[in-house]
């Protein structure tokens, strides 16, 4: 009997932290897509994030 909760308990874990994962993935793609809409008005090329040398 204790065992079968203990893992019901586990596998509840990685859920809560999965959906922890995807409401921080889909913040970050909320703000994105909010600056692409707020620099359309500036300039037609939207913004890319830095690459990896710093050269723009």
């Amino acid at each position: 009997m204790g065992e079968k909760t203990r893992k019901r308990r586990e596998e509840k874990g990685k859920e809560e932290r999965l959906k922890g994962k995807m409401k921080e993935i889909l913040k970050v793609e909320r703000w994105w897509e909010e600056m692409l809409i707020e620099r359309k008005g500036e300039n037609e090329t939207p913004p890319r994030p830095p690459a990896c040398g710093g050269v723009q």
